[in-house]
This record gives structure tokens, sequence and C-alpha cells, in this order.
């Protein structure tokens, strides 16, 4: 296997992923505070709103890595806010279907007006980025092979950060 040449380097290198993922998350946080939003509750609202209209808490669930009762809880939240309204299934009782609000589209539109995401991330090179995006689909793909998970990347996410790859990649065009 080629790759990270030390255990002791590929723990650290996934530290380090840790804390930027924190840091970023915080600074996230922050940034959605005036809107009422959290971070988790803006990925919820974009993969509710750019994915299956009919979307389930389960798939839900698969979509963002996260254990079913945690979406569940953060769902509770948001329908008791007015983000989103969960309904029975109308041919399968036990099956609950989300659906997003006006306010959670609201919510969602603000949620889209990523600037610490973009001051954070435009600190790379367009061709860091190419090579970070690579290696983070690398990195999440054997995570997931490795864990045994029937989970995969949002298809909404997948397709945009291909189109980066193939696209908008080092010696483009194309406008940041």
């Amino acid at each position: 296997m080629v790759g990270c040449p030390s255990v002791d380097q590929a723990y650290d290198l996934w530290i380090l992923l840790a804390q930027a993922r924190r840091a970023i998350l915080h600074c996230r946080d922050r940034e959605l505070k005036p809107y009422g939003i959290s971070a988790r509750q803006a990925a919820i609202l974009f993969n509710i709103q750019n994915g299956n209209k009919q979307i389930t808490p389960t798939e839900l669930s698969r979509q963002l890595f996260l254990a079913p009762h945690t979406v569940s809880e953060a769902l509770k939240r948001m329908e008791k806010v007015g983000l989103v309204k969960l309904t029975n299934d109308s041919k399968r009782r036990n099956l609950v279907r989300i659906s997003i609000t006006k306010k959670g589209k609201e919510a969602y539109a603000n949620s889209r007006k990523m600037n610490s995401i973009y001051s954070i991330m435009s600190t790379l090179s367009r061709e860091e980025c190419v090579h970070l995006t690579s290696g983070l689909i690398k990195i999440t793909d054997a995570a997931l092979k490795e864990a045994g998970k029937g989970h995969k990347l949002a298809s909404g996410l997948l397709n945009g950060l291909s189109e980066f790859i193939l696209e908008k990649g080092p010696g483009s065009n194309g406008q940041s």
C-alpha cells in the first residue's frame, strides 16, 4: 500500500484533519448564529433542498454520516422552530417524510452565504483545491469501505466536486 510513510504520520494527518474540521465548523456556526441555525441544521437543510424531495430521516442520516437518532433529534428541534415539517407517508404510515418550510427555505438561503468557508478555502491555490478535493474523495471512499457502511457522498456534492476537478482544475479559465 502506498501512502503515508508511517502509522504515526497517518495518525498525525488524521488529527490535523479533525482539527481543521472543528475549526471550520466553529467559524461556520458563528457565521450562522444570526440566522438562528447551526452548521448541522444548515447541512440538513442543504440535503433536503438539493436532494430527494421525499427524503426520510434514515436516508438523511446516511447522506450526513450521522446516527439515525442524532438526525431524528435534530429534525424534531428543527420542526419545533418551524424549519421543517415531518409527516407520515400516506402509503406507509410508519415512514416519515421531511419537507422544508418557508422559514426553512429562508434559513437555507441565508446559509448559502458562506463567507467564512470561502475565506478559509480561498487561502488555497486552485491547484491545492483540486489536490485536496481529490484526496478527500479518496479518504472518504476508503473510510466508507473500511467501515463497511452503505453510505455514499451526496450525489449533488459529488457531481459538483467532479465538475470542479474536471472542468475548473488548474490551468482553467474559470472564475473563483
